[in-house]
């Protein structure tokens, strides 16, 4: 169903929000994190983009367009350092700096 799924696995075991509007299949494994101040959850996409959604109401919050040319199988949030990096299957990687809590491509 193209969803990404937060899990509680100490408590409840069970999923406690849903994020939608992403383009992945059973077919590729693709890893989200926690962005800025773990209030949102990021993700990347078979489609080349990357998606942030706000991690209370799993509102998409932005979408950030043709990042990458093939499918983004890693995004990683580093709050330290503001940075956004992803990685694709086009053999790429991709920085991004924070700018007011959402990220522009550096």
């Amino acid at each position: 169903d193209n969803s990404l799924r937060l899990w509680d696995v100490r408590r409840t075991r069970c999923c406690v929000r849903r994020y939608t509007g992403s383009q992945n299949t059973w077919k590729n494994f693709i890893k989200s994190c926690f962005g800025p101040g773990d209030n949102v959850i990021v993700s990347g996409s078979e489609d080349g983009c990357v998606y942030m959604w706000d991690r209370e109401s799993g509102q998409l919050i932005q979408r950030l367009t043709a990042v990458h040319d093939d499918i983004v199988y890693d995004v990683k949030w580093n709050n330290a350092a503001g940075l956004l990096a992803t990685c694709s299957h086009d053999g790429t990687i991709r920085t991004f700096q924070d700018d007011d809590g959402f990220p522009a491509q550096l």
